[in-house]
Parts: C-alpha cells; sequence; structure tokens
C-alpha cells in the first residue's frame, strides 16, 4: 500500500518536472535530482518488499513440506532472525499438521503457482 501511495506521488512529481522543463527549456537540475532520488527509494521499497515476500513464502513451502517440517521445527534460528515464535516455543510437533483451511498439499501447489508468477514478472 506504501509503495502505492508513493508511486501515486512519484507520477505527479515527473508530471510537474515534465512542464518545468517544457516551460524552461532546460532540465530543472534540483527537481530532477528529488525526483531521480525519489525513484530509487521506490525501485529500493519494491525490491525489498519482494524479496521479503519470497522469503516469507519459501519458509511456508518448507513447513507444509512433512520432510522439512521437521528440519524448520528443529531449527530455531529460522524463525530469530525474523524475529518470530518459534514452533517448538508453541508447542509444535512434527506430528502436528499445520493449521489451514485447506491441506498441506494444497496450499503449497497454490503457493507455488502465486511464486511462480511473481518470478516470471507477473506475465502468467
Amino acid at each position: 500500500m506504501n509503495i502505492d501511495l508513493v508511486d501515486g506521488h512519484l507520477e505527479e512529481l515527473e508530471a510537474e518536472l515534465l512542464q518545468e522543463y517544457m516551460a524552461n527549456d532546460r532540465p530543472p537540475l534540483p527537481s530532477m535530482m528529488f525526483v531521480s532520488a525519489l525513484s530509487q527509494m521506490w525501485v529500493f521499497a519494491a525490491y525489498e518488499l519482494l524479496r521479503t515476500w519470497r522469503q516469507r513464502a519459501r519458509e511456508i513451502m518448507l513447513v507444509l513440506d512433512p520432510s522439512g517440517r521437521q528440519n524448520y521445527i528443529d531449527s530455531p534460528d529460522a524463525d530469530a532472525r525474523l524475529g518470530l515464535q518459534h514452533p517448538r516455543a508453541l508447542g509444535a510437533t512434527q506430528d502436528e499438521p499445520p493449521i489451514t483451511t485447506v491441506s498441506p498439499a494444497e496450499a503449497a501447489e497454490r503457493l507455488d503457482a502465486i511464486i511462480q508468477r511473481v518470478e516470471a514478472g507477473g506475465n502468467r
């Protein structure tokens, strides 16, 4: 949502920049530098959002995979890095299925399809 808000504001600034350039017949350097800096920050924010989302999606896929679930439960470092409470601390065991409204296989299939679409740049 924040990225979208900044995107709208950035588009307005770019339009104003173009108008200023057309009116003065020369590039408005201070305005250009500001729009450029904001554009770079927007790109970094979008990248970080996607990177974080992909990392979370991979962790969910690991938990949904029965063979990976035990490794996930046994490695408290994975959640500690993210500041999350470890499943073992919540009483999770390998035999307990994840809490979902769909089967783990169906959830993994749905998430994998989303991951593939994101990796392809949304072209699917």
